[in-house]
């Protein structure tokens, strides 16, 4: 009887063993997978945010007491107003709510599309000398005003 109990003593921790050896393998398969697919997603947002590029095309400020900029769609992806922002002088200048945005036919869009050109209607002039500025999720752009 004596050579029965180391037996079942070894027995028993190599199964402890084997259960904690299992616990820490699914642990760290969920682990890994859960933070790959975060790192992928994370990836993918910055990627779409690295295609959304813009640059000012032109400045008219004949309009008198408000500017026109043009601004070119130059990435991959089409690019919503929302995600732009327009600074004159390191003030936020925003959209002129009645004249908005317009692409080349006088249409009123919310996204400028990829390669296109959109006018829009600042709220406020861009006197001679001022710095514009204008930010897209991949880029930004800026210029002396006329």
């Amino acid at each position: 009887m004596k050579g029965i109990t180391p037996v079942i003593a070894i027995i028993l921790l190599l199964l402890i063993t084997v259960a904690m050896v299992g616990f820490a393998l699914v642990w760290f398969q969920r682990f890994v997978s859960a933070t790959g697919s975060q790192t992928e997603q994370n990836l993918q947002t910055q990627l779409d945010q690295q295609s959304k590029l813009i640059s000012i095309v032109n400045i008219n400020n004949a309009g008198g007491a408000k500017s026109i900029v043009s601004v070119k769609d130059i990435g991959t992806r089409n690019i919503a107003l929302t995600e732009i922002a327009i600074f004159v002088d390191s003030s936020r200048a925003d959209v002129d709510s009645v004249a908005g945005c317009t692409d080349a036919g006088g249409t009123r869009v919310t996204t400028i599309a990829t390669g296109a050109t959109i006018d829009c209607t600042l709220d406020t002039l861009c006197s001679s000398g001022s710095r514009l500025k204008i930010t897209a999720p991949g880029n930004f752009d800026e210029t002396i005003c006329p």
